[in-house]
């Protein structure tokens, strides 16, 4: 305070040009952040009237409060640098302040790390709101709910609410059955016994899956001239119980998927027990032997006869 005292006592002429200088500045300082409040509303505005997600609105209001409050603090940094005494607190305030962002930085990581994530999600749409999707690492699978800045909320098949950050999302690998078309092929793996008709067990396959209301023809035009089946069946291997089958079972989503698989294997029970094509399973032969006591009498028995 003294060196500011002996500074406005002495130099008239140098305290009128920074006293202008700090009006300048001041003013300069007030339009910037006016202007940039207003480009920023312009923006926010332009994407709500083409509807644009949540997440982006918000991304672009809190860039906005940044970028201001930003403009304002260079603005007295650069005012209080050119009075005499405050320099000098100048000088500290900005190396405190690189400091406390430093430990702020350190301390947000992981923060700033699920924003930027949510950003870049909401850009590039690797999955929206309503897909579903399968988290391979966790085998979690189920329907985007929410996207927000820090996280996504995913709804699984028992109707629970999984809370995971858009960082792990963003870095992971994710099964999206609903990018591009829905359709899905299941693969629909059976035995038989070596004794059944291998041809018959292979067409009730063919005509369980093909009668299905929820199956899909995926066939070509050409495919279907040529009359190709609509339900392709084939042998995958031959085990130590029995023959394995597999269908391939194509379904509108991932849902109808699951209930065509139940209804099929259903059906094809019935028609196998009808049929006779018999569904290998373990069998086990049990031997029961005689007691030790049993074994000591009956040579006695024998003599006696």
């Amino acid at each position: 305070m003294q060196e500011i005292k002996e500074w406005l006592q002495t130099d008239v002429g140098s305290v009128v040009r920074i006293i202008l200088y700090i009006i300048i500045v001041a003013a300069v300082t007030w339009i910037a952040a006016m202007i940039a409040k207003k480009l920023f509303r312009k923006w926010v505005s332009m994407h709500e009237k083409r509807g644009s997600k949540e997440l982006v609105i918000t991304f672009l209001t809190i860039l906005r409060r940044i970028v201001v409050g930003l403009i304002y603090f260079g603005g007295v940094m650069a005012i209080v640098s050119q009075v005499p005494g405050l320099n000098k607190i100048a000088t500290s305030l900005l190396a405190g302040s690189g400091i406390v962002a430093v430990a702020l930085s350190v301390a947000a990581q992981a923060s700033v790390g699920n924003l930027v994530s949510g950003v870049l999600i909401n850009l590039f749409k690797p999955f929206q709101v309503g897909d579903m999707i399968r988290y391979l690492d966790q085998d979690i699978f189920g329907r985007v709910e929410e996207i927000t800045l820090r996280h996504t909320v995913i709804r699984t098949l028992e109707n629970k609410r999984l809370i995971i950050p858009n960082s792990t999302m963003n870095t992971e690998v994710i099964e999206n059955d609903s990018y591009g078309s829905t359709v899905i092929c299941l693969f629909l793996d059976l035995e038989v016994s070596y004794e059944s008709d291998l041809d018959l067990a292979m067409n009730i396959v063919r005509s369980q899956v093909g009668m299905h209301p929820d199956f899909v023809d995926v066939r070509t035009e050409e495919e279907t001239e040529q009359r190709k089946p609509k339900v392709v069946v084939r042998v995958k291997s031959f085990n130590s119980s029995g023959i394995l089958l597999r269908a391939l079972v194509w379904a509108p989503d991932s849902i109808k998927a699951l209930q065509m698989q139940s209804d099929i294997l259903c059906d094809i029970k019935k028609e196998f027990n009808e049929k006779g094509i018999e569904i290998p399973y373990p069998h086990r032969t049990v031997i029961l032997g005689k007691t030790k006591g049993e074994n000591e009498e009956n040579p006695q028995n024998g003599e006696n006869k």
